[in-house]
């Protein structure tokens, strides 16, 4: 019974595997311009922080520190490049570190 549903599985494994496998560069080279705006936000609490540009946005919250946005920035960032070097050939191999 195991064996059935093993084989009923795998098909469908590597469809959304495969498809997956195109969509991801898209995803990435979206998520570039987030990275960017993210940077941009953690540049501007920096400047606020510093006096050199006007208030920023948010006062009060995890979110008024710089250092939170320059960490989703890297993270994104790192995403974005991961997700756009998956779609070319061999990708799997680089990432896992499998032959």
């Amino acid at each position: 019974m195991l064996v059935e549903l093993e084989s009923a599985i795998n098909p469908a494994l590597k469809r959304v595997a495969e498809t997956s496998q195109e969509h991801a560069p898209v995803i990435g080279y979206l998520l570039t311009p987030v990275a960017l705006g993210a940077y941009a936000l953690a540049l501007w609490r920096l400047g606020a922080d510093l006096k050199w540009v006007g208030a920023f946005f948010l006062s009060t919250g995890l979110f008024s520190h710089w250092q939170v946005w320059l960490a989703i920035g890297i993270a994104t960032h790192i995403i974005a490049a991961y997700l756009k070097g998956r779609g070319e050939p061999g990708a799997s191999s680089r990432w896992t570190g499998q032959p």
